[in-house]
C-alpha cells in the first residue's frame, strides 16, 4: 500500500469522526454513553496520523 493509499484511509477516519460528532451534537441518548463513540474514533485518528507521519517517505 502506498503511501497515497494510506492518506485515504487517514482521510475516511476523519469522515467517520466528524459524522459521529455531528450525530453526537443531535442525539438524545445518555451523553456520556453518546461521546465513547466519538472518543474511540478520536482517539483511532490520532493515532493513525502518528503511526503514517513516522512512515518514511519512500514506502
Amino acid at each position: 500500500m502506498s503511501v497515497a493509499g494510506l492518506e485515504s484511509l487517514a482521510a475516511a477516519i476523519s469522515v467517520v469522526h466528524i459524522a459521529l460528532v455531528k450525530e453526537f451534537k443531535t442525539s438524545r441518548e445518555d451523553p456520556t454513553f453518546a461521546l465513547l463513540y466519538v472518543g474511540v474514533w478520536t482517539l483511532i485518528e490520532l493515532n493513525i496520523a502518528i503511526i503514517f507521519a513516522s512512515l518514511p517517505p519512500c514506502l
